[in-house]
């Protein structure tokens, strides 16, 4: 997993944890490509309660 930042020309920032999981052929080639994202302001919302508590928040594109 790695940390990536960028900040886009409007100066908008954007901050998660990833890993792309890449699967390859034998000649070296990209079978398979997956990526995931982790907002890193992130929460169990089972921590108080058997009942799911969400946050009232924008979901980052990932």
């Amino acid at each position: 997993m790695v940390f990536l930042k960028n900040e886009m020309n409007t100066g908008s920032v954007e901050e998660f944890d990833g890993i792309s999981l890449i699967e390859w052929t034998e000649d070296n080639k990209i079978k398979s490509l997956k990526e995931y994202g982790c907002n890193l302001n992130n929460y169990n919302p089972y921590q108080h309660s058997d009942n799911p508590q969400f946050r009232d928040e924008k979901t980052n594109w990932f």
